[in-house]
């Protein structure tokens, strides 16, 4: 496969919207958000900055890695740092936990040059303090990698729709490329850690995690990465460490301070 990236970028821009994909549609009533209250914005350093994230199992996050790290010191931000709203909608949520333990994948490096290795590994946990039982939210299960040609959808919070959660009904993979997919979905500022889901099964899948994005001939794509194989990487040293073992970092760890991101 010809080389499509051209530039990865640091951050999140808008995309270019294409002839084949649903326009973003603003879920700007609480009704509408029914039924997606596991997906949240994880709000960084009390309100400094947030991401996007997805209740997997009652007690467990799924958000991209970068999230996580202070961009200014490039070290992992301890759990005090973050605090899930689950189903926000227009300063409702439908629960408020903070993290007990931040996990992200081991193979990720925060402002690697190689902008493959930081996509393709750009995945992360947040274990909550507190589980968040259904029916106040029911996790999304995970699933397969999206193939090229696949259609997807997104739920994300973003730049200029903070408060609100939009919905991308369908875009499309457009490739696969060294652990990194390649996705024409819309995509701001705040949509890392957005999920990527597969809809044909009937019940929501995670099947990738937005990431980045990226100019190629083209126009402009989003990125994820290989979500069941990284998943399943991150799952089993998340497993083995912490109260389900010990964390990477965990609240309360001795000489830990916060660095605003």
């Amino acid at each position: 496969m010809r080389r499509v990236i051209w530039t990865l970028l640091l951050v999140l821009l808008p995309l270019a919207a294409r002839a084949e994909d649903a326009a973003l549609r603003a879920l700007t009533t609480l009704d509408s958000v029914r039924g997606w209250e596991a997906v949240g914005r994880i709000e960084i350093g009390h309100g400094r900055g947030f991401c996007t994230g997805t209740l997997i199992e009652p007690d467990l996050v799924l958000t991209a890695a970068h999230c996580l790290f202070s961009p200014d010191t490039k070290a992992l931000m301890p759990p005090e740092a973050f605090e899930f709203r689950a189903g926000w909608q227009t300063g409702h949520a439908a629960a408020v936990r903070t993290a007990r333990r931040v996990m992200p994948h081991p193979d990720y490096r925060f402002g690697a040059e190689d902008w493959v290795s930081r996509v393709s590994a750009d995945v992360a946990l947040i274990e909550l303090d507190l589980p968040i039982r259904a029916p106040t939210a029911n996790p999304l299960p995970t699933g397969t990698s999206p193939r090229r040609g696949d259609r997807v959808a997104v739920l994300s919070y973003a730049r200029e729709r903070a408060e609100t959660p939009s919905f991308q009904s369908e875009c499309r993979t457009r490739d696969r490329a060294e652990g990194v997919v390649i996705l024409s979905c819309a995509v701001d500022f705040g949509a890392s850690g957005s999920p990527v889901l597969s809809l044909t099964e009937g019940t929501p899948r995670i099947v990738s995690v937005l990431s980045g994005m990226a100019k190629t001939e083209d126009g402009t794509v989003a990125l994820g990465m290989y979500l069941d194989q990284r998943l399943a990487e991150l799952r089993a040293v998340f497993d083995q460490t912490g109260t389900k073992g010990l964390p990477a970092f965990t609240k309360g760890t001795a000489g830990a301070k916060f660095i605003s991101p």
